[in-house]
């Protein structure tokens, strides 16, 4: 079975931490979304914005570093793509410029010929 990993960004620790995704509503009906790390040592719980939360896409680039939905990745051609989650087909897919349509991993591209360049949260600049 494949292992679901979630990552967020902490405002409060100015990193991404990376474990279970917890949302929901307090009791004054106000909502919160968390990341929750437990080992056998200690629980920790980092509140991070709904906006800034990933899913690891099940794939590596070229240098082994995984993907995320949010990633804005580079093809050996230098075009970046970003990496996103499409509902109606349940799929993650690839978003570039010039393209009319979603593609995927395999078809548009093959991942282990990719490159991690950043993620549209911290560098939206990429992708203009």
């Amino acid at each position: 079975m494949r292992q679901i990993k979630i990552r967020g960004w902490s405002e409060a620790h100015n990193e991404w931490v990376f474990g279970n995704l917890v949302q929901g509503n307090y009791t004054d009906g106000s909502k919160f979304c968390h990341i929750e790390i437990a080992d056998a040592n200690e629980h920790r719980v980092y509140q991070v914005a709904p906006k800034l939360v990933g899913q690891i896409i099940g794939l590596k680039d070229k240098h082994l570093v995984e993907i995320y939905k949010g990633d804005i990745i580079s093809d050996s051609t230098g075009r970046l793509m970003l990496v996103d989650y499409n509902n109606e087909l349940a799929s993650f897919c690839l978003k570039s410029k010039g393209w009319a349509f979603l593609h995927y991993f395999g078809e548009a591209v093959d991942a282990s010929k990719t490159e991690v360049i950043g993620n549209v949260y911290q560098n939206p600049e990429l992708l203009k």
